[in-house]
């Protein structure tokens, strides 16, 4: 997973392409796309998402590791799959996005749902309502299956055991954020201000960032004042205004797709920081990101009592 195919969707479909395309994506990548439809960053119109049962990715040299032997990429794909059918088991090492992500089945934007957890030797296919007028299975060259007893189980087993990641990863963010300003900047302080996070993010697409303008550019004499007051200076010295500014920007539409925290050369840990910060800002308004079209954007709709206790 080199990049969040939403990224890519949004450039394809901002001007209408001449003919239909089909898109393939994993669920964080189907759940991005929905939001930046929403953001109207993106359209559906021509464009046919095609989501599938997601094993979770694995960093690039684990993933060369796998693909190195007799089998290839086919081989590696097969480990990843197999690991999610036995996921009490150990498996590949996962991206730690992927490691607690609790929502790896296609959602409601598929055209076309690959269902790939269940039976090993079964491939469940859905069809969304708009191409069940217009396309049947057979010109896929595909089979409806009988129903999937164990593709129930296996989903269920996998989402207890991401379930528990995730609290882990939550509970240690928690330990940071009792101890406020000073815990989130030790979570953050190696941050070199690449800028790598915001350029993966897919929900980051503002043309030109607040941070890239010229009043975040400073003379030399600038630093040299503030270690002159402070005694010492910290560089870069916008870090922690560069991560609140994300987690208020993306935290509502995040995807959890992890690609934030894949990207970092410092390996700080944005997914699991973006995912304390967001139970947290999407509970008052009970938002999923990338549930459905038809849940309006919380920062974008204005209701009178939305606050008041219910």
């Amino acid at each position: 997973m080199p990049v969040n195919a939403a990224r890519l969707v949004s450039k394809l479909s901002m001007r209408e392409p001449s003919e239909p395309v089909a898109v393939v994506l994993r669920p964080c990548e189907e759940r991005a796309l929905a939001e930046l439809v929403k953001l109207r960053q993106a359209s559906l119109d021509k464009v046919y998402p095609i989501v599938f049962d997601c094993p979770g990715a694995c960093p690039q040299d684990e993933l060369d590791r796998i693909a190195a032997g007799p089998d290839g990429l086919e081989g590696a794909a097969a480990v990843m799959l197999a690991a999610a059918h036995e996921p009490e088991a150990p498996g590949p090492i996962l991206r730690a996005g992927c490691s607690i992500c609790t929502s790896f089945t296609p959602g409601s934007l598929a055209d076309i749902a690959l269902e790939l957890f269940g039976h090993p030797e079964w491939i469940g296919v859905g069809l969304s309502d708009r191409l069940e007028s217009t396309l049947d299975l057979d010109q896929l060259g595909l089979e409806p299956k009988a129903d999937d007893e164990e593709r129930p189980s296996t989903v269920e087993a996998l989402t207890r055991v991401r379930a528990r990641s995730l609290e882990k990863a939550l509970d240690e963010m928690a330990a940071a954020r009792d101890a406020g300003i000073e815990g989130l900047l030790d979570v953050i302080s190696g941050c070199i201000r690449c800028g790598n996070c915001q350029r993966a993010c897919p929900i980051c697409f503002c043309r030109r960032c607040t941070f890239e303008m010229p009043h975040f550019e400073h003379e030399p004499d600038h630093y040299l004042r503030l270690a002159g007051r402070r005694g010492a200076s910290r560089l870069p010295e916008d870090v922690l205004l560069f991560h609140l500014t994300r987690l208020a920007h993306v935290a509502l539409s995040c995807s959890a797709c992890g690609a934030c925290e894949a990207v970092c050369p410092q390996e700080i840990p944005l997914a699991r920081l973006f995912a304390h910060v967001a139970r947290y800002v999407r509970r008052p308004f009970d938002y999923e990101p990338g549930r459905s079209l038809d849940d309006e954007l919380p920062l974008a709709t204005f209701e009178q009592e939305e606050l008041e206790p219910r």
